[in-house]
């Protein structure tokens, strides 16, 4: 449908709503950026981002709720909130001195996790290592106010 809405094949064009036409553009922009970048190293830089991440996130002693390595997605890695920190302080204290957006959990996870997603052109060292900055500067201050 979407071809045919750009006319790319040889058929009449059809038409029977308007497209969401900034995602239409926004996914083929994406789409190029795979192409040029080649699937399998895409594959590969989300996953090795992920995986130092997740190493990161160990090193600060926090746990994740996708337990098993193999299961865990390269791009969204769900951190289980640590007990006597509430929910909505880290990301509060992030999003503010960092203006970055860390997502809570969905369903049965609300409440349990912080999500957080390093994908596409987002999915780099150098911001794995600003999120890691992050999260230890928020524990840190969030320590900090608990002790005074």
């Amino acid at each position: 449908m979407i071809a045919n809405y750009w006319g790319c094949d040889d058929g009449p064009r059809r038409y029977h709503h308007t497209a969401p036409i900034n995602s239409v553009y926004a996914l083929r922009e994406a789409l190029s950026l795979v192409v040029e970048e080649g699937l399998e190293n895409f594959i590969a830089r989300h996953q090795k981002n992920a995986e130092l991440l997740q190493d990161g996130f160990e090193k600060m002693g926090l746990t994740f709720f996708v337990q098993d390595k193999r299961h865990r997605l390269p791009t969204i890695t769900g951190v289980v909130i640590p007990q006597g920190v509430d929910q909505k302080n880290v990301p509060a204290f992030i999003g503010e001195k960092y203006n970055m957006d860390i997502a809570g959990g969905l369903g049965k996870s609300a409440g349990k996790i912080w999500r957080v997603g390093l994908m596409g052109v987002n999915s780099t060292k150098d911001n794995v290592n600003l999120v890691l900055k992050a999260f230890q500067d928020a524990m840190d201050n969030i320590k900090l106010q608990n002790n005074l």
